[in-house]
C-alpha cells in the first residue's frame, strides 16, 4: 500500500514538472521574436540601408548624435527614475509627444523649476501636478537649456 503512495507522489510530481515544462515552452514561443538584436546597417545619412536584404525586418534606426547626448543627459540626471522618454507612466507622466504639447520654453521653464511654474498659477503646470498626487520635479535650474533641447530631442526620437 505504501508502494502505491509513493507512486502516486511522483507520478503527481511529474505532471506537475510537465505542466511547468509546457507552460515554460508556451512563454518562450509567444515571445519568440526572429528579429530581436539584429543589427541594423546605416547608410551615410544615418538612415536604415536595406539594400543588401530588403525583406529583413527594421528593428531599430540609428539615433543622431544629439538624441544620444540627449540619452546620456536624460539618464545621468536620473530623469529615468521617474520618467520614460516613451509613453510608459512611471512616478511622473511617460514623456512620448511632450514636444507636441507644450513648447520648448514652457518645457525648460518645467524642468528648471516646475514649483515656480506651479505657483505662477499655470493651468497646466497645475494639472500636471495634482495628477501625479502632488509629487514634486526636482528643479534643475542648473541644467543648460541647451541639454534640455537636446533631451527633447532623444525624447523626441522615441
Amino acid at each position: 500500500m505504501q508502494h502505491i503512495r509513493q507512486l502516486q507522489l511522483a507520478l503527481s510530481i511529474l505532471l506537475v514538472a510537465l505542466l511547468l515544462l509546457i507552460i515554460c515552452g508556451a512563454v518562450l514561443i509567444l515571445n519568440y521574436n526572429p528579429g530581436a538584436g539584429a543589427q541594423v546597417a546605416t547608410n551615410a545619412t544615418g538612415n536604415a540601408d536595406q539594400t543588401s536584404n530588403p525583406a529583413a525586418p527594421v528593428t531599430q534606426v540609428a539615433m543622431s548624435a544629439e538624441a544620444k547626448q540627449g540619452e546620456t543627459i536624460f539618464n545621468n540626471n536620473g530623469c529615468n527614475a521617474c520618467h520614460s522618454a516613451g509613453a510608459d507612466v512611471l512616478v511622473g507622466p511617460g514623456l512620448k509627444g511632450i514636444t507636441q504639447r507644450r513648447d520648448e520654453k514652457w518645457l525648460v521653464d518645467w524642468i528648471h523649476n516646475s514649483q515656480k511654474l506651479i505657483a505662477s498659477g499655470d493651468k497646466y503646470a497645475v494639472d500636471l501636478y495634482n495628477k501625479y498626487n502632488k509629487t514634486p520635479m526636482p528643479s534643475y535650474e542648473s541644467l543648460p537649456a541647451e541639454e534640455i533641447k537636446l533631451i527633447l530631442t532623444y525624447i523626441d526620437g522615441k
